[in-house]
């Protein structure tokens, strides 16, 4: 592998992730407008692309190690970026829109996650409730005598 093959994979490994984040965010707003229909049909969209952002992850990860031990350097974007000089630029560059992205994909996350654990505590809390009025016995407790 070889600089443009690492080039290519951070390109793919962004892209993937871009998409990641679109389905993020397009399930948050499915959470947050209680369209439970959505949020089922993005969790199969999401489960997808993360399989795609691992497999280009899997192949930066391999196109990285192949050009560090080229340039002799540690497998770090920096390092690697370093030891090519001005060509390293152009992969730079391509590193920080990544880490950008995944920074973006995280913050979705929280949120989304945050939002789920909200609703969730709601869900309980009304259920304790409906358990509670339920098991309270209004239907014994009220006697009326209606044959009046």
């Amino acid at each position: 592998m070889n600089f443009q093959d690492l080039l290519d994979a951070i390109e793919m490994e962004t892209d993937s992730m871009e998409e990641l984040l679109s389905y993020i965010t397009q399930q948050r707003d499915a959470v947050i407008n209680k369209d439970l229909e959505a949020v089922q049909n993005l969790m199969k969209l999401l489960h997808s692309s993360s399989l795609k952002v691992h497999k280009y992850e899997a192949l930066r990860d391999k196109a990285a190690t192949s050009v560090a031990a080229e340039f002799n350097c540690e497998k770090k974007l920096y390092d690697i970026c370093e030891a090519m000089g001005e060509e390293g630029e152009r992969l730079r560059v391509s590193g920080e829109k990544l880490e950008k992205v995944v920074r973006a994909v995280e913050a979705e996350s929280k949120t989304l996650r945050r939002l789920m654990e909200e609703g969730q505590k709601y869900n309980d809390m009304m259920l304790s409730e409906i358990r509670r009025l339920e098991g309270g016995g209004f239907s014994d407790s009220v006697s009326m005598d209606i044959k009046g």
